[in-house]
């Protein structure tokens, strides 16, 4: 079921990518919810589900969380652990650090990343910063690529993490 799976990652540019190659393969195994969990400081979510550790130096440097709703066979299990090993291996390639880099995000990624959470649309964003719509989609796409997070929601959850005291006065 997973066959060709380690070429598709190949080709994968960042971890959203690989994220989304991942999902489209356990969705195959009938796996209605899969998400990679990336290991950070601050991040002590324990995930619901069937857990598979993704490893790369300096250890496990994520997990892929898969929803436990359909029965985990054997088969199904076996399959879900090689999508996790192909993912460990894409992840090593690439040189990822496991850590996230959250504390990272610049001044202007944070204030954009922060009106976006607000529910404000990029056209909107660019027009209060005085920027481009472009350069609004460039630090948003930045933002995403260093929280690990997919859409809006998952972003105002990452930076309702980040907001510990002290950390953007």
């Amino acid at each position: 079921m997973v066959s060709g799976l380690n070429e598709q990652l190949a080709r994968a540019r960042d971890v959203d990518e690989a994220g989304r190659i991942v999902r489209r393969a356990a969705a195959g195994l009938g796996v209605r919810e899969c998400r990679i969990v990336r290991r950070c400081e601050g991040n002590e979510e324990r995930p619901r589900g069937v857990a598979f550790p993704v490893f790369a130096p300096p250890g496990v440097v994520a997990t892929l969380v898969c929803s436990d709703e359909v029965p985990l066979t054997r088969e199904r299990e076996r399959e879900l652990v090689i999508i996790a090993m192909h993912l460990s291996v894409w992840w090593t390639n690439r040189g990822i650090d496991g850590m996230a880099q959250n504390d990272a995000l610049t001044p202007r990624q944070l204030e954009i990343a922060q009106l976006a959470t607000a529910g404000r649309m990029n056209a909107d964003i660019a027009t209060a910063l005085g920027i481009s719509i472009n350069t609004v989609k460039a630090r948003l796409k930045e933002v995403y690529d260093r929280l690990s997070v997919d859409n809006r929601t998952e972003l105002a959850n990452a930076l309702r993490g980040l907001s510990r005291p002290g950390k953007h006065a």
